[in-house]
């Protein structure tokens, strides 16, 4: 991407050995980590607002589709009736679904997310909330990999050194393995 009005990335495909510009339609000040989930790869971003400020965290989801070379903003769920944006720390898959982490309870909470039905976005479902995990939005992220038939949430999450520590975590969950509605 560049600077200036005309923002755009470069891709290249592997079938036609040949590099494209696609138009980027967004204003982010930083791209996060992101995954691969049926056949397109999300990113969590930090957007800029309307006025022009930039936040410092991620707060939207973008993916790409390569197949219509787009982008495309993902529909999150609406924020807590107490605070103002999601702050979203993790991007990840739970056994076929798309799965965030958002900061909760003035950021000392990580709740866990699955979209239960993709890109319906009335069908985001909190699983659970870890408490006391403390995840920093500048520096960390918690990218959540798979959860057991007996509750057990298996994660990673970066440190401001970009160490990466596997943490299982047993979790109070009265749902089944069975997250999601399969693959459309």
């Amino acid at each position: 991407m560049n600077n200036s009005d005309d923002e755009f990335v470069i891709v290249a495909s592997l079938k036609d050995k040949k590099w494209r510009k696609v138009e980027f339609p967004y204003h982010i000040v930083l791209v996060c980590n992101g995954i691969t989930f049926r056949d397109r790869i999300h990113y969590r971003v930090c957007c800029v607002d309307d006025d022009n400020n930039g936040h410092e965290w991620c707060s939207e989801i973008i993916y790409f589709d390569p197949i219509t070379e787009e982008f495309h903003m993902f529909p999150l769920l609406e924020p807590k009736s107490d605070q103002v944006e999601n702050v979203i720390v993790g991007l990840g898959a739970l056994n076929e679904c798309l799965c965030i982490a958002r900061l909760d309870n003035d950021k000392r909470d990580v709740e866990i997310l699955v979209m239960k039905e993709y890109e319906v976005k009335e069908s985001w479902t909190s699983l659970f909330s870890i408490r006391n995990l403390e995840i920093d939005p500048c520096y960390r992220a918690l990218t959540p990999l798979f959860m057991t038939d007996n509750g057990e949430l298996i994660f990673t999450i970066k440190n401001i050194l970009d160490k990466i520590n596997i943490v299982v975590r047993g979790v109070k969950w009265a749902g089944s393995a069975r997250l999601c509605n399969p693959a459309r």
